[in-house]
């Protein structure tokens, strides 16, 4: 695979990623030009009318254009927000507390007001049709992320308008990774450092979509940019902290995390929306006070009861398994105890700053948890030794806590890579590089 770059301008909207997702829509569904396509120069590559099939994109990837794509072209039976809203009531029949919060709160009048609030923008309605028909679990995460952003920056107070912002831009924040390279898009993980910089990217690639739609408010776009930040400097793209984020990046990066906790980690294991509560505790200082707040309000008032699902349906697969997870994790307390002192002497700038953060807050998360101390892996394995162990809450919550560092800790081999990448020498790089090699073979990412 070719090594990939994070696009810095609005040429982005040109690549031939978008393109080929353009030529398979229109497989099943009109993908036409609304008006000549030139190149740059003015000449012309395809006439209005034709349809966008593998050879006419192939052929648009080879120039320039005089304009952006996306403002040429339109494809049959685009997302109307009739669809959002029809789209959100299958999405909440699929994860029937999503719905249960939606009639407690009394949300739906206020949901479908604000959908119609404004008239939906034919760039935006195309790019989630696109996003729709070619990665659906994304359209998913977006439809939950417009959802839960309205609630929480309604129980934030904000006015209407507002809310409707904010879930506009949780609704497009990952437009950006139609831009990308697919097969990095589906690896999901086990990134390279190239790689993981490319994902990084959505987030500019977003900002740049959203910037290039003027009906849209630039908060929207601002949103979109910093909804990965957080409020400790340990997020992406610009490792921003407190003051220097808006407020509403922040509300659509809590519903991002909510979002990824609910519809991909728990899934259809039976678990709900509450159950995220030891997680969100867990980063509150990384958090934005009043979302963070806020969310929990809405989780009171859910009407939700925790659950203490074991997702292995097996007690002895789930002992086995938080020991092993426990023994690693406890090995690796050593190696982020020596990194985070190497990079505390490491002369400063941007990339070790970054490393420097996302290192100490590993290591505390890993040390104030408990979850991994010797006298807990010691308590495990006289579970195990009981011939009849009995059923316990504790460690239900203790699985989605241990998942919750396993992402922290892969997050950190992520920084490693990316800082190790990095041209030039640096202080204490061959230790810093031996310290990553340690952690990559502790968690099997290498």
């Amino acid at each position: 695979m070719e090594p990939v770059k994070i696009p810095a301008d609005a040429a982005v909207l040109e690549d031939g990623h978008y393109l080929d997702h353009l030529a398979t829509v229109n497989q099943s569904r009109g993908v036409t030009a609304t008006e000549d396509i030139l190149n740059s120069q003015g000449a012309l590559i395809t006439r209005q009318g034709a349809r966008l099939d593998h050879g006419a994109t192939q052929r648009i990837a080879k120039h320039k254009l005089s304009k952006p794509l996306e403002h040429q072209i339109q494809i049959e039976g685009t997302i109307t927000t009739r669809i959002l809203a029809e789209k959100f009531a299958l999405l909440s029949q699929q994860y029937p507390d999503l719905g249960a919060l939606h009639q407690k709160l009394d949300f739906d009048a206020d949901f479908q007001a604000l959908l119609t609030r404004e008239p939906p923008n034919p760039v935006i309605t195309q790019k989630l049709t696109v996003l729709h028909l070619q990665q659906p679990p994304l359209f998913g995460q977006a439809l939950f992320g417009l959802w839960l952003a309205m609630l929480i920056a309604r129980e934030l107070g904000l006015p209407r308008h507002e809310i409707h912002m904010a879930g506009m831009a949780a609704l497009i924040r990952d437009l950006g990774f139609l831009h990308l390279p697919q097969d990095v898009v589906a690896k999901g993980g086990s990134f390279t450092a190239d790689e993981w910089r490319a994902m990084q990217g959505h987030v500019v690639i977003g900002q740049i979509i959203a910037q290039d739609v003027a009906t849209l408010h630039p908060h929207i776009a601002r949103a979109v940019l910093e909804h990965h930040e957080h409020s400790d400097g340990t997020g992406y793209p610009a490792a921003r902290e407190g003051d220097q984020l808006g407020l509403f990046g922040q509300i659509v990066g809590m519903s991002d995390r909510l979002g990824a906790m609910r519809l991909k980690l728990f899934g259809t294991s039976g678990r709900n929306l509450r159950d995220t509560e030891p997680m969100l505790l867990m980063n509150s200082a990384a958090s934005n006070r009043a979302v963070y707040e806020a969310v929990c309000a809405l989780l009171r008032k859910s009407g939700l009861e925790r659950t203490s699902i074991n997702p292995l349906g097996d007690l002895p697969a789930l002992l086995e398994q938080l020991k092993t997870r426990g023994a690693k994790m406890n090995s690796a307390l050593p190696i982020l105890s020596r990194l985070s002192m190497v990079t505390q002497t490491t002369k400063p700038g941007p990339a070790i700053i970054k490393l420097r953060r996302v290192a100490a807050q590993t290591q505390h998360l890993m040390s104030s948890s408990g979850l991994v101390s010797g006298e807990i892996i010691a308590w495990l394995e006289g579970l195990q030794r009981d011939t009849q162990p009995a059923e316990n809450p504790f460690l239900c919550e203790m699985e989605l806590l241990q998942n919750e560092l396993s992402w922290h800790l892969k997050r950190l081999g992520h920084a490693l890579d990316v800082f190790l990448a990095l041209p030039g020498e640096h202080t204490h790089r061959a230790e810093i590089s031996a310290l990553a090699h340690k952690l990559h073979e502790l968690l099997g990412t290498h």
